[in-house]
């Protein structure tokens, strides 16, 4: 029989497995209705659904005796949207596309159960962002692989690549690594992958969430650095993304500099009149409507471009009604705030949080998070830090209450 906590590991080592190649089927599929209907990622998709389910049955205690409020907000993510899905279904789809959409939607909060009563059990903190080292490199990789492919077919109005987002919403993980070489290798990796891709968004979030992440590493740090020696550091790394930048718009023919004086002219890729189309169909919403949402989907139906809000809290509020909407809100706050402990407490996952929480805001503004797959990487990435702050907390107040009683 293997041990409780060798089962966690096994867990994490299959899942580890399977991410891997459910990433690979994120990059590689061209639109969404590609990736639902393909055997491969439906078969995955399966995999992990039983995988987590196991796993949260074997930390049944630990999953039902939710100690974060953030875990706790995950539950009811998960609930709520079950019920949409289950009632509100897209009638334009074909049932097994529903079914295998509303698996992949609902995997992250599952996955955030799975991970959360792993790491409440069991001290694998340092070990999983080792693990994770290969899987982003050969997510980079798979990226550039397809990327070739896929910039080819565009024209020259439409050559940016979502894709680049799976690279960077790995990113945090590979910021829990102790070794500061690795670290920088993989900032510069992510850097390379966005400017790339030609993804404004992208370039917008990767640099605020650098930026915050230099302040706050900078600021816990419990070594003492010179002024001048973080000058130089600082201008090292500007300089090695200027030459970077440069080499990708040379080759490019300076197309992501077009794309950027194109934002104001074009809106966001007509971003704004797209908000307003969600909004007033929101305003129009009768009672029910606006409780339960318009059914999964439905902005795409709503807008006369046929395409998503581009905005994750309008999309929630239109798509899943007032109730999820609320718990999106909640997760923001309450990541946000744990964010800020972290720091207060100068925690070593204070640097990636922050990043995790900056890419996760941005992207929900002005792209979206919770309707796509990349999601289940941050969710991973929160789950660990989240269940183990939680178990050294209840260790800790354990203790302290042992220490009582001796005195």
């Amino acid at each position: 029989m293997l041990k409780y906590k060798n089962l966690n590991l096994v867990y994490i080592i299959i899942s580890l497995i399977l991410l891997l190649f459910y990433g690979h089927q994120i990059i590689s599929a061209i639109n969404e209705s590609d990736e639902y209907n393909q055997p491969i990622f439906r078969l995955i998709l399966v995999f992990l659904w039983v995988l987590n389910l196991i796993v949260i049955v074997v930390n049944f205690r630990y999953v039902i005796n939710l100690y974060s409020p953030i875990a706790t907000v995950f539950k009811g993510l998960f609930f709520f949207l079950l019920i949409v899905f289950l009632f509100l279904a897209d009638p334009k789809q074909t049932i097994g596309t529903n079914i295998f959409k509303s698996l992949a939607l609902l995997l992250p909060p599952l996955t955030f159960l799975g991970f959360y009563g792993v790491f409440r059990k069991s001290n694998f903190n340092k070990l999983l962002p080792r693990l994770f080292i290969p899987i982003f490199l050969a997510l980079v990789y798979v990226y550039y692989t397809q990327y070739s492919v896929l910039i080819a077919s565009l024209d020259i109005e439409n050559k940016a690549y979502n894709s680049s987002y799976v690279p960077l919403f790995v990113l945090p993980i590979i910021l829990c690594l102790e070794k500061k070489w690795l670290r920088t290798g993989a900032i510069v990796l992510v850097a390379i992958v966005i400017l790339s891709s030609n993804k404004r968004g992208g370039f917008v979030g990767f640099s605020l969430a650098m930026i915050l992440y230099f302040i706050i590493t900078g600021a816990i740090s419990t070594k003492r650095v010179s002024m001048i020696k973080k000058m130089a550091i600082v201008f090292i790394l500007l300089f090695g993304i200027w030459k970077i930048y440069d080499f990708i718009e040379s080759s490019s023919d300076n197309f992501f500099l077009y794309r950027l004086e194109k934002l104001q002219e074009d809106g966001g890729s007509g971003r704004v009149d797209i908000y307003m189309q969600v909004l007033n169909g929101i305003v129009d919403s009768n009672f029910v409507e606006l409780l339960l949402g318009h059914g999964d989907n439905q902005v795409a139906y709503l807008t006369r471009e046929g395409y998503s809000s581009h905005n994750d809290f309008l999309e929630v509020l239109y798509c899943y009604g007032i109730l999820v909407f609320f718990i999106y809100l909640m997760l923001h706050y309450l990541l946000i705030k744990k964010a800020l402990f972290l720091f207060k407490s100068k925690n070593k996952f204070a640097g990636p949080m922050s990043v995790s929480v900056v890419i996760f805001f941005i992207f929900s503004m002005i792209s979206h998070v919770i309707i796509y797959q990349y999601f289940i990487f941050l969710v991973i990435f929160w789950a660990m830090v989240i269940g183990t702050t939680d178990r050294v907390q209840i260790n800790e107040n354990r203790n302290r209450r042992l220490n009582s009683f001796t005195k």
